[in-house]
């Protein structure tokens, strides 16, 4: 866990522009939204917040948002974004295996975005889905969104993202192994009338499939899943969603 809370204090200051937090917020209000109204959701877990984008966009339609991240960096980042906008979040700093100590409430949903299962150890992916299980309401919900890795080992697709920003440029790449895969960032600073730098981030990635996913799901007690291949909810493929949206049912 030490790795993991390191790996996202070091990304802290630049995550915004590597994941474009001001130009997604129309771009997602639309889907979100739908899930709200879909699911009745008033309250909601934002686990792996990260600098709170979903937090925030959460929060801006009217739940009452719980951002929980393992790098005090990351929630500082969300916490000064929260008094920009005018915007409620409460913050956490925890992993997940220890939300539940920290937090008594439930919730009418839990989101799990950004790619963030993939740095829990497979023996620890069960009972991460367990505490998340006891954590909702009856009737409440879980969204997961990871990478879909069935079409990354397919394309052999090493880089993932590159993004330009005036003052960066930061490259999302895999090193892939037999069971694991290392996930490196590489962010090379330039800004102007001064000497370039550059900072590499690196962590073990373990690749979670879309059936794995289902059946961890499935023997957690969730029910009604379904996939998809994005936050839009249109429909998964295998071979070329980008990403593995998994929304399942606490009975």
């Amino acid at each position: 866990m030490k790795a993991i809370k390191q790996f996202y204090d070091n990304l802290a200051s630049s995550y915004d522009g590597m994941t474009s937090f001001d130009e997604r917020f129309k771009k997602e209000e639309k889907y979100f939204k739908s899930i709200i109204e879909k699911y009745k959701i008033s309250s909601a877990l934002d686990a792996g917040a990260g600098t709170g984008f979903h937090s925030l966009l959460l929060a801006s339609l009217g739940i009452d948002v719980t951002a929980v991240d393992i790098s005090p960096k990351m929630l500082k980042q969300a916490r000064k974004h929260a008094r920009e906008m005018h915007l409620k979040i409460k913050t956490v700093q925890s992993d997940f295996l220890s939300i539940h100590k920290l937090i008594e409430c439930k919730f009418d949903a839990i989101f799990c975005l950004g790619n963030s299962l993939p740095h829990i150890p497979p023996k620890s992916l069960h009972n991460t889905f367990k505490i998340f299980f006891q954590m909702l309401h009856p009737g409440g919900i879980i969204v997961f969104q990871i990478l879909n890795y069935n079409r990354i080992l397919h394309e052999g697709e090493r880089i993932q993202n590159v993004r330009n920003s005036k003052e960066f440029t930061s490259i999302r790449y895999y090193d892939f192994y037999k069971k694991t895969f290392r996930f490196n960032i590489l962010t090379i600073h330039h800004p102007a009338n001064k000497a370039s730098s550059h900072i590499f981030n690196s962590i073990i990635h373990y690749p979670i499939y879309q059936e794995k996913l289902m059946d961890i799901a499935s023997k957690s007690g969730f029910i009604k899943q379904q996939s998809y291949g994005g936050i839009d909810l249109l429909g998964y493929r295998a071979n070329s969603s980008r990403d593995i949206v998994l929304i399942a049912e606490k009975p």
